[in-house]
């Protein structure tokens, strides 16, 4: 995967390349926040793992990094996103986000295949 120094890195930019530095066999172009789906299996938020993506198809997608549990359930995640914008272009780090705050209430819990045939 290549991007032109002139590119801001977006959300799901950051995801496949993250996937593609890791090994994952589909990875070899990006995949917008709607592709990631064709890539990766839904799961319960409860279920969440560092690795494991927060996907708003049509909208932002995030990496968990950290999980926090309480009774086994996850109450906070940690995430790495980035904005895409051209101007700031930064990966960016954010701790102790609410799963089912407002702002995360729609995205979808989603594990990446290792490789295409995940479904």
């Amino acid at each position: 995967m290549r991007m032109s120094a002139n590119d801001g890195t977006d959300c799901s930019g950051l995801v496949s390349a993250a996937a593609y530095l890791a090994g994952y066999s589909w990875a070899t172009q990006k995949y917008g926040t709607y592709g990631l789906e064709n890539v990766s299996s839904e799961i319960d938020k409860n279920d969440l793992q560092p690795g494991d993506i927060l996907n708003d198809a049509g909208n932002h997608v995030v990496v968990v990094v950290n999980v926090t549990r309480k009774n086994n359930a996850v109450t906070t995640v940690d995430i790495i996103h980035a904005s895409g914008d051209k101007r700031y272009n930064k990966v960016l780090h954010q701790e102790s986000i609410s799963v089912t705050s407002v702002d995360y209430m729609n995205y979808k819990a989603r594990r990446l295949c290792l490789n295409n045939n995940c479904k």
